[in-house]
């Protein structure tokens, strides 16, 4: 019996060691786009990188004229509170229609966050929405963007990169001290199998 409690603690001893860091990477488009979230079972996310390339067009309620006003910007687009892109500067605008003129900003930017990583982990879907965070004016005059769905021409795409650490797993070394745990609990089974007794006596079977 003693055997067999040596031969299962031996086989019981499993030394995991963490594995090294993996990515998942996952792409959207649209404004706005949907990732999953990092599933906790998979290990520990450490940080989550977003690339984006942004193609959007702000619209404001201007008056037709006869050619069409230099719009100037200052400030940045922004997806989830990071990877600004620069809207410093001006534009040219276009007419859409007798009441609105619109300019369109177009770039990539990237970026990691260390942090603020709850609404990443879980087993939901995440947002990703591209923010003009900006101040507009013409002719010297400030002027605010439609808050308007016409027409929808925002097309960001997304590349979103978790960077985790997997949960701990056996070594290869591991695997083979296992395997000689049960070798040594199927020998010691074996081995007090062989045994019958006779006549008040032990004798081992041949």
């Amino acid at each position: 019996m003693r055997k067999i409690s040596m031969a299962a603690c031996a086989c019981m001893v499993v030394c995991c060691t963490p594995a090294n860091a993996a990515t998942i990477v996952q792409m959207a488009s649209g404004g706005p786009a949907y990732v999953n979230q990092f599933d906790p079972t998979f290990g520990t996310l450490n940080s989550v990188s977003f690339s984006a390339r942004y193609s959007k067009t702000v619209y404001f309620d201007y008056p037709y004229q006869l050619g069409t006003p230099i719009v100037t910007s200052s400030g940045s687009i922004s997806t989830n509170s990071f990877t600004a892109y620069d809207l410093t500067g001006s534009y040219q605008s276009f007419t859409e229609n007798p009441q609105l003129i619109g300019v369109h900003f177009g770039g990539e930017a990237s970026g990691t966050t260390p942090s603020n990583l709850d609404e990443y982990i879980g087993n939901r879907l995440v947002t990703l929405v591209g923010l003009v965070n900006a101040k507009f004016a013409i002719n010297g005059a400030a002027v605010s963007a439609v808050s308007t769905s016409f027409p929808s021409l925002s097309s960001d795409t997304y590349t979103v990169t978790y960077d985790y650490t997997p949960g701990a797993v056996p070594e290869p070394a591991t695997w083979a001290l296992m395997l000689a745990g049960f070798g040594a609990i199927g020998f010691a089974m074996r081995q007090r199998g062989a045994r019958i007794r006779v006549g008040g006596g032990l004798i081992r079977a041949a």
